[in-house]
């Protein structure tokens, strides 16, 4: 009975470490897969958060205004959309107070990232040759002519566009006026023969009047001359 029973539990042990094997060799494929999936979709979900915070850290919303070390005021600059969801005016005294509190510290990492890059352009400004050096002052000075001519250009346009405006807007006067003079005229004519019909109306009325006596009279005139002769 052993010996029948051993060889069958070999072969059970057998097909289940074959098995585990198997399991196991699937789920260390696996693993590296799902441990890649997750990285990736962190870090979409990183760069899409660093790109939002990006995007609308600089957005200007109405807030309270805040006063620079020039004495100027300006406004407060909170996130994208901040100014659409209702804020009270404790929330827009704290947000202020935030912003108060980190003012300090961003200004100074401003000011050293100016430095900072001040030195790059330096140090990369030093790698060129003269010619190079040459050339790419060159290059500034055409790129500032550029923009001193399209600002020219954009000035001249408006310009132009002010003065068509002014001319459009003259002519408009007028013939408004003509207009306006015109629908007098019109209305004095409608007046003048209005005035006409009422006084010749008058006249007639008039004149009826002035009738109707006499024809009266001579009516009652003739009874009365019939009676006498009787």
């Amino acid at each position: 009975m052993r010996r029948v029973c051993l060889p069958g539990l070999a072969g059970l042990l057998g097909l289940a470490l074959l098995a585990s094997g198997t399991a196991f060799a699937a789920d260390q494929q696996a693993t590296p897969k799902a441990d890649a999936a997750k990285k990736t979709e962190t870090t979409k979900k990183t760069e899409t958060t660093t790109k939002t915070e990006t995007h609308t850290a600089n957005k200007p919303v109405a807030g309270e205004a805040a006063t620079t070390e020039t004495g100027r005021k300006t406004r407060t600059r909170l996130p994208m959309h901040f100014g659409r969801i209702g804020l009270t005016a404790e929330q827009r005294e704290q947000m202020k107070a935030v912003e108060d509190k980190y003012a300090g510290e961003i200004k100074e990492l401003e000011t050293k990232l100016k430095e900072v890059r001040a030195k790059q352009a330096t140090e990369l400004h030093a790698l060129l040759s003269e010619a190079q050096k040459k050339a790419l002052a060159e290059a500034h000075a055409a790129a500032a002519k550029l923009r001193e001519e399209r600002k020219a250009v954009v000035e001249k346009a408006m310009a132009l566009s002010a003065e068509r405006t002014k001319e459009v807007k003259a002519r408009f006067e007028v013939e408004k006026k003509k207009a306006q003079a015109a629908v007098a005229k019109i209305q004095a004519e409608q007046e003048r023969l209005h005035a006409d019909r009422q006084e010749k109306k008058a006249v007639k009325e008039k004149a009826a009047q002035k009738e109707a006596p006499k024809t009266e009279t001579k009516e009652e005139q003739k009874p009365a001359e019939k009676t006498d002769k009787k």
